[in-house]
């Protein structure tokens, strides 16, 4: 199943957000490629058929905890409208111990931000956190919704 899904997301146009950057859209497929110590955060809208997906650092150019990632994750959660049910995926970020750029656990610091964003805005939320880092995709379809791509 895994070669199945793999080869759909292939075949899929979608276009890349930049990290520090988020993007909304209800015609494009968004997505994000291997996020190692960045995070993804996607949510889909299935009935306006929109998506959704922030790209954010979680350390900054010194290496050190991202600072502006709460304001990111605020200013992305904006966009939606409280009223409506949205299915709402968090994940990436590799685990401090496997990150050759930091000692830091900056990791667990990140994902509580996002977390605690989320559970503020009252958003029921799935998350998918990578320990040791490995290669994983996240998109955004209009038409399908979420799609993670990440070997277990």
């Amino acid at each position: 199943m895994a070669a199945v899904l793999d080869n759909f997301l292939d075949d899929l146009d979608w276009r890349e957000v930049d990290r520090d950057s988020y993007r909304v859209s209800d015609s494009e497929v968004l997505g994000v490629d291997c996020l190692g110590t960045c995070m993804g955060l996607a949510a889909y809208d299935s009935g306006k058929d929109t998506g959704y997906l922030l790209h954010a650092r979680t350390l900054n150019s010194d290496d050190e905890f991202n600072e502006s990632l709460e304001e990111d994750v605020k200013n992305f959660l904006d966009e939606f409208d409280d009223s409506r049910p949205y299915e709402v995926l968090a994940g990436g970020t590799i685990d401090a111990r496997y990150n050759t750029l930091t000692d830091e656990d900056f990791t667990s610091q990140a994902r509580k931000v996002v977390e605690e964003a989320l559970q503020e805005r009252n958003f029921d939320y799935e998350a998918s956190w990578n320990d040791p880092p490995v290669y994983n995709r996240m998109i955004v379809s209009p038409q399908h919704g979420i799609l993670y791509d990440r070997p277990e």
